[in-house]
């Protein structure tokens, strides 16, 4: 009998929650639990494509594609943090509300 374990699906990084990993094109882990996590991804990924240059487009749009993926991680975490779980209650409106 085998135990199904997700961590085991992850070569790369088998300590990182697969719940808060973004996994990139060319198989790179960035853990993102967090919009300021995502953020320094984007920063870094920036970084290395104004350091590699025009000359080098291949490797650039690795990169770019990565931060497509890391926009799309960043957007969900802001929509999800933004919106609370749990029952929405609906604004009450009248002369009750009015002391």
């Amino acid at each position: 009998m085998s135990i199904w374990n997700p961590r085991s699906f992850s070569a790369r990084s088998p300590d990182d929650d697969l719940l808060t990993t973004v996994v990139g094109h060319g198989g790179a882990p960035y853990r993102c639990p967090d919009v300021p996590a995502v953020d320094a991804h984007i920063v870094r990924l920036y970084r290395r494509i104004g350091r590699a240059g025009p000359a080098v487009p291949a490797p650039a749009g690795e990169i770019w594609a990565d931060i497509d993926l890391l926009l799309d991680r960043r957007a969900w975490l802001a929509r999800v943090s933004a919106d609370p779980p749990g029952p929405r209650r609906r604004a009450r409106a009248g002369p009750d509300l009015i002391r």
